[in-house]
């Protein structure tokens, strides 16, 4: 939980930093997407990302976030090429 231990969740296609109140009860989620460390030697359109925030969700929305995200991609990404593929060539 912030600020101990969200760095890694930026190094990933999807994320959620865990945000509790002061009487450390869940509240919600900061989401996180496009993250990957991925590259091609010798192509310029291929680089290493951060994961972008996307914004806050309370916990009951979880999973249609996480499929929302994942019928995006589904119907975004790239077919034509695998190194573009990714959720994070996808998001900017």
């Amino acid at each position: 939980m912030p600020p101990t231990n969200d760095v890694d969740v930026f190094a990933h296609d999807l994320g959620y930093i865990a945000i509790v109140n002061e009487c450390a009860e869940l509240t919600g989620f900061n989401v996180t997407v496009g993250g990957g460390m991925g590259i091609t030697h010798g192509n310029k359109k291929t680089f290493p990302s951060t994961a972008n925030m996307l914004g806050f969700i309370t916990p009951e929305h979880v999973n249609i976030v996480a499929e929302t995200i994942m019928l995006w991609q589904r119907d975004n990404g790239s077919r034509s090429e695998y190194v573009f593929l990714y959720l994070n060539r996808t998001s900017y």
